[in-house]
């Protein structure tokens, strides 16, 4: 069963990471990363297809001694890295709109 409590923290964690750490948009998102990886047991269902995407689009290009996400964040555009932290931003409220509810 998810928890959802684990899943907004570490959603909270990653929003941070995202708006208030210095560097530049692929850097934040790769230490958003380290947050959401943890959380794949956590999001609902219903949110799975959107969490999924987020993981994917961050975990693209093969491990070539530095780590997936590294490798994918090197040759990601500026405007995608946006649209993935677009992204988790949309997943963020839908996570807390669950939180809330129940």
């Amino acid at each position: 069963m998810p928890n959802l409590f684990y899943a907004m923290e570490k959603i909270t964690n990653s929003m941070s990471t995202l708006a208030t750490s210095p560097g530049r948009i692929k850097e934040r998102l790769r230490s958003a990363f380290l947050e959401l990886h943890l959380i794949s047991d956590d999001i609902p269902a219903s949110l799975q297809a959107d969490y999924q995407w987020i993981i994917q689009e961050l975990t693209k290009a093969p491990d070539q001694g530095q780590g997936s996400v590294v490798a994918t964040l090197e040759e990601m555009s500026e405007d995608h890295a946006v649209e993935i932290a677009k992204r988790i931003d949309t997943l963020a409220f839908q996570v807390f709109e669950r939180y809330f509810r129940t």
